[in-house]
């Protein structure tokens, strides 16, 4: 097994110099924009990814990042990225296996072939396995204040007993200064769902119990519990689109997380995502994301939004 180069041709470099460009510039407008507002304690396990990631059976990976960097009138510096690492194995199923590896080897694997879905191609394979790590951080500062100092780990494995059911079972680790997170470890399990599985629409969700344990540090004067143990019931459900032969991507994720002895305190995430594929290994994205705590710490307010720019960058193993 070897991964493939990042190669691009000749002619798609003005396409990926002109992608870097535009999201340096709404990068930079967005976190001038946005501000400190930006912070989120709830991750997004089920983000977007192309196609030739999504469907690509053995080892795959991807990073992403982001800078800003000012000087002069305004001081200020942005910088973040993250990265997935995912090993997955589809259901044997004749003509399907064919199609992911005819279009997975050729370059250009984004662009219609004979086996997609304009010439009446079967459903994506349907998933048995797949196990992946993905990280994220970010800091941002302006002048001599900082807005934003947060990072997180997350694991999971995905394990599909029937092509519409299965489980899932994840671990997660985070840390958030403006949110007066010190920590947060959390670990759960629940059952996955299937509901749409189609070349250009899919649609799954799932629902599960989890084990959390959070550290935070506690405004001055406040009685916040410094320390909490708690088990949470989480939820979530993911649409995703992908029309133009999947280089334009639309994916709206939904997370649900309410305590199960208190269910008046409760987390929302909705995360919505656009990922426009540029070459194979190149795509440019935008996410915005709301979040609704309703007993956050003291000091820190209820609902957090923020707005992101993107960079992707894609690898993917040979198939086997």
């Amino acid at each position: 097994m070897g991964f493939k180069r990042c190669a691009i041709r000749k002619e798609e470099w003005p396409h990926v110099e002109a992608m870097w460009r535009v999201t340096g510039s709404v990068w930079s407008l967005v976190s001038m924009l946005v501000g400190p507002s930006v912070a989120l304690a709830q991750v997004n396990a089920e983000g977007i990814r192309n196609d030739a990631v999504l469907d690509h059976p053995s080892w795959s990976g991807g990073i992403e990042a982001g800078v800003t960097r000012t000087r002069g009138n305004v001081d200020f510096l942005d910088v973040g990225g993250g990265g997935r690492v995912e090993w997955q194995r589809f259901e044997e199923v004749e003509g399907s296996r064919r199609s992911l590896e005819h279009a997975s080897t050729r370059e250009g694997a984004n662009v219609p072939t004979e086996s997609s879905p304009q010439s009446g191609s079967p459903a994506p394979p349907w998933l048995r396995q797949r196990v992946f790590l993905s990280a994220n951080a970010r800091y941002a500062r302006q002048a001599d204040r900082t807005f934003q100092n947060r990072s997180f780990g997350h694991a999971r494995w995905i394990a599909m007993w029937h092509r519409r059911v299965g489980s899932d079972v994840f671990a997660q680790v985070q840390f958030d200064e403006l949110l007066r997170l010190r920590v947060r470890a959390l670990a759960g399990f629940g059952a996955r769902l299937v509901l749409v599985h189609r070349p250009v629409a899919r649609v799954w969700a799932g629902t599960g119990a989890m084990l959390e344990h959070e550290r935070i540090r506690v405004e001055e004067g406040a009685t916040d519990d410094p320390r909490t143990n708690v088990a949470r019931w989480t939820s979530y459900l993911a649409l995703r689109v992908a029309p133009f032969t999947g280089r334009l991507i639309l994916q709206n994720t939904t997370y649900v997380q309410p305590r199960f002895d208190a269910l008046s305190d409760y987390r929302v995430l909705n995360e919505l995502q656009l990922l426009a594929v540029v070459a194979p290994s190149f795509g440019s994205g935008l996410t915005c994301s709301v979040w609704h705590d309703r007993r956050p710490p003291s000091g820190v307010q209820r609902t957090d939004v923020r707005l992101l720019a993107t960079l992707q960058v894609t690898l993917v193993s040979r198939p086997p």
